[in-house]
């Protein structure tokens, strides 16, 4: 009696997730929808008219300023790093001050 109602129990939760399958979730092509290629980007402002630009920079080293003033006198700081591709992305945000 307690085995039919164990038995039971577990087909009908597999039953009711939509079978053992379709529980899980496919990873087949989630790789080609990620980036692969480091990019190199120029100023762009966020939101026009709010004076915070953004950009990204790619390095083959772990190697980046945590914060510097460029030609047009936007101060940049880092906000982050991640590797794409087998290179360093940095992320910078900046303006004008």
């Amino acid at each position: 009696m307690f085995k039919k109602l164990v038995v039971g129990a577990l087909a009908t939760g597999i039953a009711l997730t939509g079978g053992i399958g379709a529980a899980s979730a496919s990873t087949e092509n989630t790789a080609s929808v990620l980036s692969t290629q480091c990019k190199n980007t120029q100023a762009q402002e966020t939101q026009k008219g709010s004076g915070i630009y953004y950009k990204y920079e790619c390095k083959s080293q772990n190697v980046f300023a945590n914060s510097y003033t460029d030609k047009q006198g936007i101060t940049w700081y880092l906000k982050g790093i991640q590797v794409v591709g087998g290179k360093y992305e940095a992320y910078y945000e900046g303006r004008k001050y």
